[in-house]
Formats: C-alpha cells, sequence, structure tokens
C-alpha cells in the first residue's frame, strides 16, 4: 500500500525532528580538481559534470537519451575508450552514471587508470567536438541498438524486471521505459548535450 507506506514514513520523520527541506537548485563553478592519497596501486579518478536542471531532467525520457549520450562519448565501444585502450592508458572499460535529484542533476564517467589527467582531457575534448558537430549517425546507431537490446535482453529475469521498475517508479513504468529508448533520435542526443552540459563545469576527483 504506497499511500500507508508514505504516510508511516512522513510521521516518523516528524518524531525524530525532520523538517521538510525547502527545494532549490544547486549551482557549482566548476573547473575543480581534487586529489587523495589512498595508497592504491592504480589511482582511481571520477570525472563528473552538472547539468543545467529544469524538470525534464527527473523524465524517463531524459533519463535513457542522456545514457545512450555516455555510452557514446565513453562506452567500450566508444572512439575515446578504444583510443586510449590501443594507446596503453586504460585497461578496464568506464564506468559512468546519470544522477538526478529535486533541484540537481549530474553526469560522472570513472575509471582506474595512472594516466588520469589525459583520460579526463581525451573525453572533454571529445565532448568539445562533438558539441560543435554533433554526434555521428554511426555512433549513434550503434549504442541505440546496443541500449534496445539490452533492457529487451533484461526482460528474460525477473530480477532484473523488478530492480529497473524500482529505479523509475517515480517516473513511470517499464513499457513506458522501452518506448523512450525505441524512439529516441540523434538530434534529441546533440540537443542535450548542447543545452544541458557546460563542459567547463568539469569537476575531476582522484584517489590515487
Amino acid at each position: 500500500d504506497r499511500d500507508k507506506v508514505i504516510e508511516i514514513t512522513e510521521k516518523n520523520d516528524i518524531k525524530r525532528g525532520f523538517l521538510k527541506g525547502e527545494e532549490r537548485l544547486f549551482k557549482t563553478g566548476g573547473g575543480e580538481e581534487t586529489k587523495r592519497n589512498m595508497c592504491l596501486e592504480i589511482p582511481v579518478f571520477t570525472l563528473g559534470f552538472p547539468l543545467d536542471y529544469d524538470e525534464r531532467c527527473n523524465t524517463l525520457w531524459f533519463k535513457y537519451r542522456i545514457k545512450v549520450l555516455m555510452d557514446i562519448i565513453a562506452g567500450n565501444a566508444s572512439r575515446v575508450y578504444n583510443n586510449l585502450y590501443n594507446s596503453g592508458d586504460v585497461k578496464e572499460p568506464f564506468g559512468f552514471d546519470f544522477v538526478c535529484g529535486k533541484g540537481y542533476s549530474f553526469i560522472v564517467f570513472t575509471g582506474k587508470t595512472k594516466e588520469y589527467e589525459k583520460c579526463a582531457r581525451v573525453i572533454k575534448e571529445f565532448m568539445l567536438m562533438v558539441k560543435e558537430n554533433e554526434i555521428s549517425e554511426k555512433d549513434f546507431e550503434n549504442c541505440h541498438k546496443k541500449a534496445c537490446g539490452r533492457f529487451i535482453r533484461g526482460f528474460n529475469s525477473v530480477e532484473a524486471v523488478c530492480m529497473a521498475q524500482a529505479e523509475i517508479c517515480h517516473m513511470g513504468n517499464i513499457v513506458e521505459a522501452y518506448e523512450e529508448v525505441t524512439k529516441m533520435t540523434k538530434h534529441e542526443l546533440d540537443m542535450i548535450l548542447r543545452k544541458y552540459i557546460d563542459i567547463e563545469k568539469y569537476v575531476l576527483s582522484v584517489a590515487e
């Protein structure tokens, strides 16, 4: 019973003295780089970009398009990753994620490499190049088909379906999500990159 769970949760928060926070937009100046010595054999870096938040960010439409865009930028079949892998700068694929809440949203790329400054620079340069010249049709088709295939394969697993539905429960259902994945266009991804991502406001965090 969804309503009852929410009611119990809200009452519990009141008992503990939690007050409802005021919604506000979170802003960052960007261009920040931090390093922390953690005695790692291979450093781990995270390269993040805040998005120009609006209500559209918190929708199925946006969620699946930004994920395909990130796959184009630094997925395991991307030009960025393959060039860095062939040059010996990285040995494992990059991870990436999209995070969104009330008033904020951002994307992050993560990886393990001693050449983290080079990797961050290559990712940013590729994003700038694509922003100026648009995504190639081939890159879009490859990553779009990959996303559709992964989604269809997920229907073979009850666990995968349940986890996917739990993740998007506040946005819609799994069928609507699949429709958003299949009907996206390259033009929409180009628009998201131009309108929502300010590449100069990156944040680089390194544990080494």
